[in-house]
């Protein structure tokens, strides 16, 4: 019995570590890029969706300030999410600069909900693993209007994960999602339709 509790909770350590908020940023920006044919902006989006808090990471578990790459401690994740902002507001100007509506507008939404997770990791620990999920998930299905609904099915899974890993409380976890589908949408509409319509 303890051995198939050691088996499934390695696998939602795999699962929360290949659906980290940097994994999955660099990824979209990386399947944006392929789907405008704008692939160096896209690997532009890769590198500095995840590189930052990434390294950022890794030099505090070398350190052992932490001992995982999920960062547990509510105020150690300041240091990766300013990392992280930094890298959205460099992809905002460029993509404004090069005129590339669509990476403009995901940077304009990673933007904001990095600003606001940054505000409510101050007082509450949110879970990033599904506001980073939900959130360019609902940007995708906003964009492209079609399969990409399916990749919603992870949803599920990565809530089960951080519940397995004992991340997150239920309200954190349900708490992430909401905001990252709802604030996206309330992002886009503004972009559109306020800001550059």
């Amino acid at each position: 019995m303890v051995e198939t509790s050691e088996k499934w909770s390695r696998i939602a350590y795999w699962v929360s570590l290949i659906t980290s908020a940097p994994i999955v940023a660099g990824l979209v920006y990386l399947w944006i890029g392929f789907t405008t044919g704008v692939y160096w902006f896209g690997l532009l989006g890769f590198v500095l969706g995840f590189f930052p808090p990434a390294v950022y990471v890794w030099f505090l578990l070398r350190r052992k300030i932490v001992d995982s790459w999920f960062v547990n401690e509510r105020m150690l994740r300041i240091g990766p999410l300013m990392l992280s902002l930094t890298g959205f507001i460099i992809l905002f100007l460029l993509s404004l600069v090069y005129g590339f509506r669509v990476f403009n507008m995901l940077s304009f939404a990673y933007v904001c909900n990095t600003i606001i997770t940054l505000s409510i990791t101050l007082r509450w620990k949110i879970s990033i693993h599904m506001y980073g999920l939900t959130g360019p998930l609902t940007f995708l299905l906003l964009l492209y209007d079609s399969i990409t609904w399916v990749w919603f099915l992870l949803v599920p899974i990565v809530a089960w994960a951080r519940l397995k890993l004992r991340a997150h409380s239920l309200a954190q976890i349900i708490a992430g999602g909401v905001l990252g589908v709802l604030l996206t949408i309330i992002e886009v509409v503004v972009y559109n339709n306020l800001l550059f319509p």
